[in-house]
């Protein structure tokens, strides 16, 4: 039986929460979209397909992954949006679960792992830290959170979010990363992920990890609620 093909056109978190529909429905070929959309604020930008496609390519249930060329597909997840957008008021939905109910898959799939990753060594019982521009909170004070686990934590992310982070907390150490299955691996081998909302955050929340999040209060659309997820709008 010929399993089905699928087309998303980001954000990265967002193809990263997607990969539970996919593996919902048993999994199948993925084609990633960098060109324009049928949504015009669905986007990847830049050129991302080097950096998202090994992650998604290293899952078991991913038959493939290339570029989008207009190809037909079995599912368009760009319109998890419109489901998802519609009921956000409600708060009926995560992202994740708006994306397997778009394609009929089962909610569950979310209640436990959704990728695989490699594990990197060098992140083993430390603190893996990312916080992004984007997505941040006021009222959520890093200062304890480094009075409390700095001495065993590590940066990831992209090198200006390091000098952003470096300038209030100068002794933490970078670790950056080529694409998101190096990242993944850093999160899978750490004892706790700490960060706000993310592309790291969704891959720490893809493999079930302990972690912190700084929830937005603008757009808290990234709350987990589970045993080993603590997610504060104050800290």
């Amino acid at each position: 039986m010929t399993k089905p093909s699928f087309k998303h056109s980001g954000s990265m978190g967002d193809c990263i929460f997607s990969l539970a529909a996919v593996k919902s429905l048993g999994g199948g070929f993925y084609y990633l979209n960098n060109g324009p959309s049928n949504l015009y604020w669905t986007r990847l930008y830049g050129d991302p397909y080097d950096v998202v496609a090994p992650l998604i390519r290293y899952q078991r249930y991913i038959t493939g992954v290339q570029p989008w060329r207009g190809e037909a597909v079995n599912y368009d997840m760009d319109y998890w949006r419109c489901f998802y957008l519609g009921r956000r008021q409600l708060r009926c939905f995560s992202i994740v679960e708006a994306h397997i109910r778009q394609v009929g898959g089962d909610a569950k799939t979310a209640e436990s792992p959704w990728i695989e990753s490699p594990v990197n060594k060098l992140s083993e019982g430390r603190v893996v830290i990312n916080r992004t521009i984007r997505y941040r909170n006021p009222f959520f004070r890093w200062e304890r959170i480094m009075k409390q686990y700095g001495k065993d934590a590590i940066f990831t992310g992209l090198r200006e979010e390091y000098d952003d982070f470096r300038s209030e907390f100068p002794k933490v150490d970078y670790f950056p990363t080529e694409n998101l299955l190096e990242l993944s691996s850093l999160i899978a081998g750490c004892r706790l992920f700490i960060g706000n909302q993310s592309c790291a955050f969704v891959i720490a929340e893809a493999l079930k990890k302990d972690l912190i999040l700084e929830v937005s209060p603008n757009a808290p659309h990234g709350m987990f609620y589970r045993e080993g997820a603590r997610m504060y709008m104050r800290y």
